[in-house]
């Protein structure tokens, strides 16, 4: 899970955009899976699902359709009975 709010508005729908394009054409497996909590004109929470194997790979994606901005936003990983399998620390902006 990753909360984009912290984000500015335009870089949340770019990087809603390209990975939900990615992911929907295909090219991410047939295994990843993505949705968000759209709230007002921001796109919020976004949930990315995948088998733990590409958990790497899924993570990338998501680095580079961010920015690099996923290092400053307390991800977590989840695993299938819901627990929380890592945490990333929360860094301030700047």
């Amino acid at each position: 899970m990753v909360d984009t709010s912290i984000w500015d508005v335009k870089l949340q729908h770019e990087f809603w955009d390209e990975l939900s394009g990615f992911v929907a054409d295909g090219r991410a497996g047939w295994g990843v899976t993505c949705f968000r909590d759209e709230v007002a004109d921001t796109i919020g929470l976004v949930q990315v699902y995948c088998w733990g194997e590409v958990v790497g790979h899924v993570y990338l994606l998501i680095f580079l359709a961010s920015k690099s901005k996923i290092k400053r936003t307390g991800a977590r990983w989840i695993d299938a009975g819901g627990t929380m399998v890592v945490k990333m620390d929360m860094r301030p902006t700047g």
